[in-house]
C-alpha cells in the first residue's frame, strides 16, 4: 500500500492504527520491549509486523473429529476446575494446548519462539520481574 508524504493526515492515521493494532496483539510490555530493542518505534513495529506474518512450511492438519471432541471436553473441564484451583487449571490448560499442537502438527521454531516471548511477557507482568534475555529463558 502506498501512502502519501510523510506528514500527511492519512499517514499519521495509518501509523496510529498500526501502533494500536500491535499493542493490542502483543500487549504493552512486549510492544515496549520490541520498540526499545528495535532502536525506535518504526523498527520495533516492523519487527512485530514481521512476527504476525504466517510462517512458511508448517505442516498443520485439522484435528480428527474424535480429537476435536476430546479437546473441547477437556477444555470445558479445565475451565470448570479453574474456580477451585486456578493454578492447577492453568497448568492443565497449558498441557492441553501442547497436546492439541502435537496432534495438529509440529510448530516451527518461530512459533515456539513467539510462544516463549508471550510466556515471558505474562510472567514478567505477573511477577513484576524485569525482562531477562530470551536466550536465558529458553535454556
Amino acid at each position: 500500500m502506498h501512502l502519501p508524504a510523510c506528514g500527511s493526515p492519512a499517514r499519521l492515521f495509518h501509523r496510529k492504527l498500526r501502533t494500536k493494532r500491535l499493542r493490542a496483539r502483543f500487549g504493552g510490555a512486549e510492544y515496549a520491549r520490541a520498540v526499545k530493542n528495535g532502536g525506535n518505534r518504526r523498527y520495533g513495529e516492523a519487527r512485530l509486523d514481521k512476527r504476525t506474518q504466517p510462517a512458511v512450511g508448517l505442516h498443520i492438519r485439522p484435528p480428527a473429529a474424535s480429537d476435536r471432541a476430546r479437546f473441547i471436553e477437556s477444555r470445558r473441564g479445565v475451565q470448570a476446575r479453574f474456580v477451585d484451583g486456578p493454578a492447577g487449571a492453568v497448568t492443565e490448560a497449558d498441557q492441553l494446548l501442547g497436546d492439541a499442537m502435537a496432534t495438529r502438527g509440529q510448530a516451527d521454531t518461530e512459533e515456539l519462539r513467539q510462544a516463549m516471548v508471550h510466556y515471558r511477557t505474562l510472567f514478567e507482568e505477573l511477577a513484576g520481574e524485569p525482562a531477562a534475555p530470551l536466550a536465558q529463558i529458553a535454556s
